[in-house]
């Protein structure tokens, strides 16, 4: 009698866990992760993705710069456009904190025009200044797919 009152709970269980997977992954995430895989993401889901590689003498480490850049894209406050991004970082031996950024899976033209070397590529406190410009710019290229 038990046994019948137990499989089904189990079964759900298993369901509900299951359904909580799915939404997890395709939710924004913040992990580690290399620049390709950033970029591949980035264009498999048309998705603004970020790589930062954090820089020993930097005030935070990359996990931290990655959770902090992840908020204030999705923020009103920081843009008029708050956009869902995920996040890959990797811990490094660069002086410099850098930030690699990725739209629809192409680094992102920040000179316009094209393609120059460095463009995509932030010092963490530069790509600060630029949230406004690059949601904006990644907004548009999704409607224009």
């Amino acid at each position: 009698m038990k046994l019948k009152r137990t499989v089904p709970f189990v079964i759900l269980c298993l369901v509900s866990l299951f359904s909580f997977a799915q939404i997890k992954t395709s939710y924004p995430v913040v992990e580690k992760g290399t620049p390709g895989r950033a970029q591949t993401i980035s264009g498999q889901k048309s998705a603004l993705v970020i790589h930062v590689a954090g820089g020993k003498n930097a005030k935070y480490s990359a996990e931290q710069y990655a959770k902090m850049l992840q908020y204030m894209f999705k923020s009103s406050k920081h843009t008029s456009t708050p956009t869902d991004i995920s996040v890959l970082y990797e811990e490094s031996d660069r002086n410099h904190t850098l930030a690699l950024v990725s739209s629809n899976g192409r680094s992102f033209d920040r000179n316009g025009g094209e393609y120059k070397k460095g463009d995509g590529v932030y010092f963490i406190n530069d790509i600060v200044a630029d949230i406004e410009k690059i949601t904006a710019h990644h907004a548009a290229k999704k409607r224009n797919k």
